[in-house]
């Protein structure tokens, strides 16, 4: 029986990876028909194409467990690429193109995106205008669900009907920052060097560092704003190793040019303790980076063991769908979905209508997951609060620990 609801879950996910809506209009309140239709917008390319590619692979494995349907009403689901071809970081007008794709098909329920940081700036004010909910399962950029610590105007500029369509499964960034300082304290530094992208998520995790450092003993010696891609890394590395600092800290997009960053600052300063996000806890960075060189990074995902035994259930499915083992994220693209159909059963006849599914969602508590236990609270974000700490060298990165920074 659980064979037969993967085979007909392959054939609904069939259209998977570039598929064009064809439902016409603006979209509606309700989706007429017995068929509703489920968007996923990844970096398929790139550095976090891997990753990417998981997650796609954990909703289909979601949406295959549940027999391709929630309800009474047949999912028919459509993976979309948003990154740059050149690059392979997502890219503001294809995440464009993926949300409009959605949000004109009248046939969309949800839209299950952005994974690249910040990328859903771009598509949540869009979906919202057309009342879908949308639900990430990795972007964990703060002011999308709350305004402390979050930039002006965050999080209602994203929000233009001024109703709430989004929620993610990963705790928000100034979660991951006392994470970090976390990591920092028990490897005693006590001065860091932070450099950012520039950029949303970047100028996010080192403001929520420069902010919460005092508390934990660590000085923020210098805060750097660069682009990575146009900036020399000797040059870098050097006023790195000149501030005084023990610890060095790049936050910001996974841009093929930041491994070099990293392994500049190691020549530089061999002592130095080297920390990342997320966006450096992946094997494409780990194998770019230079010998020898140690990144301790954070991420929202952790270690297989750490989760219930129905994560491992579903690792076991994977290994025998795709012949390979799952990485981590896959989960957390295999609970969004799973917690998207969740709402539309918990809809009941409504489960068609975008405005009963968006509550539904936001609605979600005690829910038992292959994640843990957990409930959205009124921001609709995770009531789960830790981060994995992973350590990246010699081409591979190995699960450290978990870190519950506080202390939930």
């Amino acid at each position: 029986m659980r064979w037969a609801r993967l085979a007909a879950g392959a054939l609904v996910a069939a259209a998977v990876l570039g598929g064009c809506a064809d439902g016409g209009g603006t979209g509606g309140d309700s989706v007429s028909g017995d068929v509703l239709r489920i968007y996923s917008s990844q970096p398929l390319r790139g550095a976090l194409a891997e990753q990417a590619r998981a997650i796609v692979r954990g909703e289909q494995l979601a949406l295959s467990e549940a027999g391709g349907r929630a309800g009474k009403w047949r999912i028919e689901y459509r993976a979309l690429d948003d990154s740059d071809p050149v690059t392979g970081t997502w890219e503001p007008g294809q995440v464009s193109a993926n949300a409009r794709t959605a949000a004109q098909d009248d046939k969309t329920i949800a839209y299950l995106g952005e994974m690249g940081t910040g990328a859903s700036a771009v598509s949540i004010p869009i979906l919202n205008e057309t009342g879908i909910l949308e639900v990430s399962p990795t972007d964990s950029v703060t002011g999308f669900t709350r305004a402390a610590g979050a930039n002006p105007g965050e999080p209602d500029k994203y929000y233009p009907t001024r109703d709430e369509n989004f929620a993610r499964v990963v705790p928000p960034d100034s979660v991951q920052a006392a994470a970090l300082l976390q990591l920092m304290q028990d490897t005693r530094v006590r001065r860091v060097y932070v450099v950012h992208d520039q950029k949303l998520y970047g100028q996010g995790v080192a403001r929520a560092i420069s902010r919460g450092a005092r508390a934990k003993g660590v000085e923020v010696v210098k805060v750097q704003g660069v682009d990575p891609e146009d900036a020399e890394p000797a040059k870098v590395a050097s006023d790195v190793a000149a501030a005084g600092a023990d610890a060095f800290l790049y936050a910001g997009e996974p841009v093929r040019e930041v491994p070099a960053l990293y392994g500049a600052v190691a020549h530089a300063a061999p002592r130095m303790r080297l920390f990342g996000t997320y966006t450096q806890a992946n094997d494409a960075f780990a194998r770019a980076l230079a010998p020898r060189a140690t990144v301790l990074a954070t991420a929202p995902w952790l270690s297989l063991g750490s989760y219930p035994r129905s994560a491992r259930r579903v690792a076991a499915l994977y290994r025998r769908r795709y012949g390979a083992p799952m990485p981590a994220p896959a989960l957390y693209g295999y609970e969004a979905m799973d917690a998207v159909l969740d709402a539309i059963r918990r809809a009941g006849d409504d489960g068609n209508d975008r405005g009963a599914v968006i509550d539904e969602l936001l609605d979600t508590r005690n829910r038992a997951s292959v994640l843990g236990r957990w409930s959205f609270d009124r921001n609709g974000d995770v009531t789960t609060k830790v981060y994995g700490a992973w350590r990246v060298r010699d081409g591979r990165v190995a699960f450290s620990r978990v870190l519950d920074p506080l202390g939930a």
